[in-house]
């Protein structure tokens, strides 16, 4: 006698069959080729190849440019360069090294440099640390450097102490902390003031003294007479905020003036005074 089975236990196996046809017909179902290695390969390569193929016309056009070691026109090499820079900025780099020593060098390089640098300055201050030309590497640091502070001196001064640049030039430096003093004078005089004494830092002090002059000539001259030794940092320091200050109120720049220890100095500051707006003694900018 067969046993009598339940409606559950109907239902379960009903269930049971259902599920294992499902399988087998997924199981017997051909999978779907996947796409072979090669083939994603090739893929990827006709998508770079546009850009690849723009990079290399580029590249044979700055050879015609440069072939035989002059250039007939050097707007077009300018223009050839910074449209590979944002093609493939390596690839600049490397044709503007391979150039031989000389001005075209110079300029390929530089403007490889600035181009690199208004897109990804950290990769373009990378390469430029990398040439082995000691002087080839700071003038590029240097030019990046100035590039990126157009938009952000805070974040240049920070590259340049990175790259242990702030010492190569003073001027450079100078410039830089002028440039951040004029969109952040307290955060560069902070910054300033807690550098070790150095002729990049007297070049640095100097450059906010004439920033702060616009605004506080006695607190411009304090800064000179205080922070920056006796020498010609200090001398042309003054000159250039004596200069500003006899603009607006020259019996206050006389009154200083008038101060200074060395004749031949104070004679020099009172001759800038008197001439006044017609003075033809070169001041900073």
């Amino acid at each position: 006698m067969s046993p009598k089975l339940s409606n559950k236990t109907l239902l379960a196996g009903s269930i049971l069959l259902a599920g294992a046809a499902v399988c087998a017909s997924l199981a017997m179902r051909p999978a779907a080729d996947p796409l072979p290695v090669e083939s994603r390969s090739a893929t990827l390569t006709e998508r770079a190849k546009p850009q690849d193929s723009e990079a290399d016309a580029l590249l044979d056009e700055l050879r015609s440019l440069t072939e035989g070691g002059s250039v007939p026109d050097f707007q077009a090499l300018q223009q050839t360069l910074q449209s590979l820079v944002r093609k493939n900025p390596q690839a600049a780099a490397d044709f503007a090294g391979s150039l031989s020593e000389g001005s075209i060098r110079e300029i390929a390089l530089h403007r490889v440099a600035q181009a690199w640098a208004t897109r990804h300055p950290e990769a373009a201050a990378k390469w430029a640390n990398a040439i082995r030309n000691q002087e080839e590497r700071g003038t590029l640091l240097n030019g990046i450097f100035c590039e990126v502070a157009q938009s952000d001196p805070a974040k240049a001064i920070q590259m340049a102490e990175t790259y242990d640049m702030l010492s190569f030039s003073p001027g450079m430096s100078g410039n830089l902390i002028q440039q951040w003093a004029t969109r952040d004078y307290d955060a560069a005089l902070r910054w300033t003031t807690a550098q070790p004494a150095s002729s990049p830092r007297d070049e640095m002090v100097a450059r906010l003294a004439l920033v702060r002059c616009t605004t506080s000539p006695e607190e411009a001259a304090r800064m000179i007479s205080e922070q920056i030794p006796a020498g010609s940092v200090q001398e042309e320091a003054a000159i250039a905020v004596v200069s500003r200050w006899a603009a607006t109120d020259p019996e206050g720049a006389k009154a200083w003036a008038s101060s200074f220890d060395v004749a031949a100095f104070r004679e020099r500051a009172m001759k800038e005074i008197l001439l006044g707006p017609n003075r033809s003694g070169k001041s900073r900018d």
